[in-house]
């Protein structure tokens, strides 16, 4: 039997499932559709499940309606398809160039889950500029923006550096340049994989964002109201290396029906310059909380890694959340700790799913 979610702006919930059976289904290649009941479906492999999202309920990108436009032709290339709670990643091999060889429409075009291969993004191994560092890691989102910094990419790539290379996997800790500063990637146990990702950035113009606490208050933007067409949000605002508007809830089934539609209206306000990572956060209790991600460049995911440590940071400013936290996403569980030295270690699970050639 596979597992298939099923994405709603309206009821039944975003986590709702259903069952398909094995001999309804039909497979062509990694990426097939399922016909059942005469709905279309798209797969996408994960933790060692197959799981199909419906084409005529789940809200998708205008890029995905249509065949895309390529002005520039596309050389064929070796990937490698990694996930990390169902954030899902093409991972292209450049050791052997100094920046990325994929213009941002190929992207598009790679990312597309219908005409390409399918991921919410695509990362580039690339060498060091520092010789003490093993690699450099960038990532361009499916709408072909390039984030500063991914917790579930970054994992992913940690993944593929071992599964690649016996040096690296002689290493417990590996060094990866980031846009957002070096990043170091332990491994704590079979496929746990633990990244201190630094300090979080709580200086509203470094975030940056243009909310401003009130007078007298700390510096961090922390639970200022927001003004959205009818509706207020008390966000809290914080940068692990990339923005974050986090937003703390108490019926989180009410924000995944309407997270397609605040989700963008929050990502591009007024108050975010560079636009920002949407976070809609429950706290379950002082050492759990669920949250759901709206990201930046790519829309509703099931999981986002810098996403939830800026979470379980602005529960902890907002005193909801002791010590270390269990983060609940739609596709999985992830471990993080704001620590005494005020970095924040996350540390989850990243897979390989299968390897490819692209053909152009």
């Amino acid at each position: 039997m596979f597992v298939a979610t099923t994405g709603h702006t309206t009821t039944p919930s975003f986590l709702e499932t259903l069952t398909i059976s094995r001999h309804k289904s039909s497979f062509t290649s990694t990426f097939d559709t399922c016909r059942n009941n005469k709905q279309q479906y798209q797969g996408r492999a994960y933790l060692g499940r197959r799981v199909y999202t419906t084409y005529l309920s789940l809200p998708v990108p205008e890029l995905a309606t249509r065949r895309p436009e390529r002005e520039m032709k596309l050389s064929p290339f070796q990937f490698s398809k990694y996930q990390g709670l169902g954030n899902d990643f093409v991972i292209v091999d450049h050791r052997h160039q100094s920046h990325p060889a994929l213009a941002t429409e190929h992207v598009k075009f790679v990312c597309d889950r219908r005409f390409g291969v399918g991921a919410d993004g695509v990362i580039f191994l690339l060498p060091p500029k520092e010789s003490t560092n093993d690699a450099q890691m960038r990532i361009l989102n499916s709408d072909g923006s390039e984030p500063e910094m991914c917790g579930n990419g970054i994992r992913c790539l940690a993944k593929y550096m071992r599964d690649i290379s016996s040096e690296w996997r002689s290493k417990r800790i590996l060094r990866i340049e980031t846009p957002a500063g070096v990043m170091f990637v332990e491994f704590v146990a079979e496929d746990g994989i633990k990244v201190d990702m630094g300090k979080p950035i709580l200086d509203p113009s470094a975030v940056p964002t243009t909310l401003k606490p009130d007078a007298g208050e700390e510096s961090a933007a922390v639970d200022i109201p927001i003004h959205i067409e009818d509706r207020t949000f008390r966000v809290t605002c914080v940068s692990m290396g990339n923005p974050h508007c986090i937003i703390l809830v108490d019926n989180l089934e009410e924000i995944e029906a309407t997270l397609d539609y605040w989700g963008p209206r929050i990502e591009k306000a007024k108050w975010f310059p560079k636009r920002t990572n949407v976070e809609f956060v429950k706290v379950v209790d002082q050492n759990q909380i669920k949250v759901i991600v709206w990201e930046r460049g790519v829309g509703r995911t099931l999981a986002c890694g810098t996403g939830a440590c800026a979470s379980v940071v602005a529960a902890k400013l907002l005193g909801g959340a002791v010590g270390e936290q269990e983060v609940v996403l739609p596709g999985g569980k992830l471990r993080c700790h704001w620590d005494s030295d005020e970095h924040v270690y996350m540390t989850g699970p990243a897979e390989k799913v299968f390897e490819g050639h692209f053909v152009g």
